[in-house]
């Protein structure tokens, strides 16, 4: 069987490796070479993301520790702006500050969690990532996989 972009002979059809968020590292592309192409995972932070938020983030994370943020940082950030708007609209009151907490909105979260759901978990959108030959990039489904117009 191929592996990654690894195929044992010329006929073999390449099946992508699913992985986990610690690959999200520049250090497997080059470590893990020809093997790990194209395979994909999922994570809540890219610092290298387009996002205008997330770029921000990263340049100010970057300016005042002198090095790029992971997903903890990002996460951290997150629940830290979660928690002072919720400390801001429910002041000193313990109770309030956790009534606020499943009020409390981000418009711009860097990791995802916008807010905190029904079960009092962040609700986190996670980013499906790839990797490609020389970086670490958003993952696009294939087009002829993609649903025609107005199909679920």
């Amino acid at each position: 069987f191929p592996v990654g972009g690894f195929p044992p002979h010329r006929h073999a059809e390449p099946v992508p490796l699913l992985g986990l968020n610690v690959w999200n590292d520049e250090r497997i592309v080059e470590s893990g070479g020809t093997y790990v192409k194209n395979a994909i995972f999922v994570d809540a932070f890219l610092a290298d993301s387009s996002d205008g938020a997330v770029r921000n983030f990263v340049q100010e994370h970057r300016s005042a520790l002198g090095r790029a943020p992971g997903v903890i940082d990002a996460v951290t950030w997150d629940a830290t702006r979660l928690l002072a708007g919720a400390t801001m609209a429910g002041g000193t009151d313990r109770s309030a500050v956790r009534d606020e907490l499943g009020n409390s909105t981000l418009a711009t979260p860097v990791a995802g969690g916008d807010r905190f759901g029904d079960d009092r978990e962040v609700a986190r959108r996670l980013l499906v990532l790839t990797i490609t030959k020389d970086d670490i990039v958003p993952w696009r489904p294939p087009e002829e996989e993609l649903p025609p117009e107005g199909l679920p």
